[in-house]
């Protein structure tokens, strides 16, 4: 039994629970925009008002449609912390989720970018500073981004202070497309182009999105991708590249998202990541089931 938990609005949970329906796998939803849950830690079960929650395994995603967590922090935070009970009563139960290793660790943009470096990915030309002369470079060829994410990248010429909040990316602009891959377990992978005018195509929601069906033309982001998600202890992830300007397939690598949202590149691949994140979670589990 699956345990399908998140916001009501999510397509991402949709998406989930279709592909669990489609492929007869039992589940359970829960909507935490909908029901209280809560964790009876002296008698061990995890309720839904007043009915046991019963499951194996679990797909659990904060609830980031619901509200506007950009203007409403303790929202947010409260979503984050709904993810982070279910995820730990799973664990405490011996029970199978996704990325299990990476649970309680900080993701640090800094580090995956140096990680990404020594196993492979090449990067786009890249400062990380709190403060920066930046009437040594072009500002029209860079763009900046802070280094602990929850904002869009912006070019550096349509930005005053880039370190008003502190230290941030400054990094070469690359061009579109970017390239996608996600990785579902051990031997999944899902490509996709996105074309946008945008700098961050997340600003406007412009991009138009190409699924890649030739494995030849990612293959050699693969091992890369797969060393790097092993060390970060990721068997659920992707990678967001981007071209280098003036080549043609000269991809640079960008970030690996640890939780990524892949509602709309599952319907351009013909529902492939979900049914992979539903076969990777019904595997192992007890019964079957």
């Amino acid at each position: 039994m699956i345990l399908i938990a998140g916001g009501s609005l999510d397509p991402n949970i949709h998406a989930v629970i279709q592909a669990a329906k489609d492929n007869n796998y039992k589940y359970n939803v829960l909507y935490t925009d909908r029901h209280m849950a809560f964790w009876d830690i002296n008698n061990n079960t995890l309720l839904a008002s007043t009915q046991k929650l019963q499951f194996y395994s679990v797909f659990s995603r904060p609830d980031v449609f619901t509200y506007d967590y950009y203007s409403q922090v303790r929202q947010r935070n409260s979503a984050y912390k709904w993810h982070h009970m279910i995820h730990t009563y799973a664990l405490t139960q011996g029970h199978r989720i996704l990325n299990p290793n990476h649970v309680f660790q900080e993701t640090t943009k800094i580090y995956n970018l140096l990680k990404a470096k020594e196993f492979g990915f090449d990067l786009p030309e890249t400062y990380v500073a709190g403060d920066m002369d930046l009437n040594i470079i072009d500002r029209t060829a860079y763009i900046t981004k802070p280094v602990d994410g929850g904002a869009h990248a912006f070019s550096l010429d349509e930005v005053d202070d880039p370190f008003v909040n502190g230290p941030a990316f400054i990094q070469e602009k690359l061009e579109t497309p970017d390239m996608r891959i996600f990785r579902v377990g051990a031997n999944l992978f899902v490509a996709f182009y996105l074309h946008s005018p945008s700098v961050d195509y997340r600003e406007r929601q412009d991009a138009t999105v190409t699924y890649i069906e030739n494995e030849s033309v990612y293959e050699e982001y693969l091992q890369p991708l797969i060393k790097l998600s092993d060390h970060l202890g990721l068997e659920y992830c992707a990678v967001d590249l981007k071209r280098k300007q003036g080549t043609e397939k000269e991809f640079k690598f960008l970030e690996i998202n640890t939780l990524p949202m892949f509602s709309e590149f599952d319907k351009k691949s013909d529902g492939k990541i979900a049914k992979g994140i539903v076969d990777l979670l019904y595997t192992g589990t007890n019964d079957g089931e």
